[in-house]
C-alpha cells in the first residue's frame, strides 16, 4: 500500500468487564466509495460504489479482551487502486457477539447526515450462534 492512502478502517473497543467474541459470520460493514476516472477529454467522473463486507472473509475468529481495542482494516481489491479512490466511508456497521457467560448482544450503527448514528448498542439478543 502507497503512503498517506485512506482505506476503510473499522475500530471496535470492548468496554465489558469480560471479553466480547464476535460472531464474524453475520457482522459485516457496508463500505461507500467514490472512484475517480479519467475521461479522454482530460475531464474526471465520479462513479459512486458500495460494497457490503462480512467480516469472515477478512477475519475467521475474534476475541477482545475487557478494556481493549482491535482495529480491522480492509485492505480489499477494490481499495488498492490508490490513484482511482476518492472518498472512502463506512456507512453501515453491524457486530453480533457474545461474553464469556453466553449472553448475545448487537452493535448497529450508520453514517448519516455526516454523523455516526447509533441504532443499536449492546441490544441483547436471544438467538444462539
Amino acid at each position: 500500500m502507497e503512503e498517506g492512502v485512506e482505506i476503510p478502517c473499522l475500530k471496535i473497543t470492548n468496554v465489558g468487564q469480560t471479553a466480547a467474541i464476535i460472531d464474524v459470520d453475520s457482522s459485516f460493514v457496508n463500505v461507500r466509495y467514490e472512484v475517480l476516472k479519467n475521461l479522454s477529454n482530460g475531464r474526471e467522473r465520479i462513479s459512486n460504489k458500495n460494497k457490503k463486507i462480512i467480516l469472515n472473509s477478512v477475519i475467521k475468529r475474534i476475541s477482545i479482551p475487557s478494556e481493549k481495542t482491535v482495529y480491522i482494516l480492509f485492505d480489499d481489491e477494490d481499495f488498492n487502486i490508490p490513484l482511482l479512490i476518492g472518498k472512502i466511508n463506512i456507512n453501515e456497521c453491524y457486530i453480533r457477539y457474545k461474553d464469556l457467560f453466553g449472553y448475545e448482544y448487537e452493535d448497529k450503527s450508520c453514517y448519516k447526515n455526516g454523523r455516526i448514528e447509533i441504532e443499536a448498542d449492546n441490544k441483547t439478543i436471544n438467538e444462539i450462534f
